[in-house]
């Protein structure tokens, strides 16, 4: 009976390290918006291996609250840029309409930590904003402004209270200067589940864990009769 009790003890110290190994791993993802080709309405970019996507659709607007669709112009390692009409510079700017790219993650929560623009005319400007919302106008309503990005290619750190969300919104400061970029990366953080090689997986661990706890309580309540 001692032998049987120690070794469903063991089984469930076992399985209570097995589901701890099943823990949330920090992982980074950098996305490179790099390819050439021609206007397109959306670009879908998957990491690997954890196989996140970041999915850009283009807008632009003058006012903030009604919105217009645009397509997102491919300018190889320069980056993706808008465009608006005919005559557009095929950048994110801010000339006749406000423009912005919107990033979507599928659903997942990600920490965005810096973008990179591979063209920038002049000093320009630009805001972003990360949310649980793929409302246009309250992401825009809700974003943070950042000046002076003067060179390219540069890597601009943001976010710096880590706030979560499920989309970026990243564009022209709406404002009466002339900015102009091309947006070629962003770099993200977010939490996956990491499972030890040949570990169950969660519903079998809990299972397993199930089964031995109900063992050891046979065991007391045969003690306890005896």
């Amino acid at each position: 009976m001692k032998s049987c009790y120690r070794s469903l003890l063991a089984t469930a110290s076992a399985l209570a390290a097995l589901a701890s190994a099943a823990s949330l791993n920090a992982v980074t993802v950098n996305f490179a918006f790099t390819a050439g080709g021609s206007d397109t309405t959306s670009v879908v970019k998957a990491s690997n291996p954890t196989g996140l996507t970041a999915t850009v659709t283009a807008w632009s607007t003058t006012n903030g609250t009604s919105w217009t669709q645009e397509s997102i112009t491919q300018n190889g390692s320069y980056g993706m840029g808008v465009r608006t009409d005919n005559y557009d510079s095929h950048t994110v700017d801010n000339s006749t309409r406000k423009d912005f790219l919107l990033f979507s993650f599928g659903g997942t929560s990600v920490d965005v930590n810096s973008v990179t623009f591979g063209y920038v005319d002049g000093d320009s400007d630009f805001r972003w904003s990360v949310g649980n919302t793929n409302n246009l106008s309250t992401l825009f309503s809700t974003g943070t402004d950042v000046d002076g990005v003067s060179y390219d290619p540069v890597t601009f750190n943001i976010n710096a209270g880590n706030a979560m969300g499920t989309y970026l919104l990243l564009g022209a400061k709406p404002d009466s200067s002339n900015d102009r970029f091309k947006v070629s990366g962003l770099n993200v953080s977010y939490t996956v589940p990491t499972n030890t090689p040949g570990v169950p997986d969660g519903g079998s661990t809990v299972i397993l864990m199930g089964s031995a706890l109900a063992g050891l309580g046979l065991i007391a309540r045969r003690r306890k009769v005896a």
